[in-house]
């Protein structure tokens, strides 16, 4: 079964996300994010099982969400979002590629 990667569980409630899997929280409240390897190493621990039928629900800092992005997209060559629909009120899916993204040639994918 798919899990769903909350990139950081705060006051807010994800339930509905859980339709897409069980949910897995990447990192908890308030995070030190002008410590990048400090949040770095807490990302890449808490991203340690992901797989590429995961999902990551998009929450947090800006710069908490970038990073995931970044750690993501060196090991896999798509990447599932899962975001909230402020007009459905609920979550919705969004893939990215690296084709999407229009990466050069030369990236090196290692999943």
């Amino acid at each position: 079964m798919a899990r769903v990667f909350v990139i950081n569980s705060s006051y807010h409630s994800y339930d509905k996300a859980s339709k897409f899997g069980e949910l897995v929280s990447i990192t908890e409240g308030k995070v030190p994010i002008f410590k990048t390897d400090t949040v770095v190493d807490m990302v890449k621990k808490g991203l340690q099982d992901f797989s590429s039928d995961d999902y990551i629900l998009v929450s947090g800092p800006a710069w908490l969400c970038m990073i995931v992005s970044v750690i993501l997209f060196t090991k896999h060559y798509t990447v599932k979002f899962v975001v909230f629909d402020a007009k459905e009120q609920d979550y919705i899916v969004r893939h990215l590629t690296i084709e999407t993204l229009s990466i050069k040639e030369g990236y090196n994918v290692s999943s």
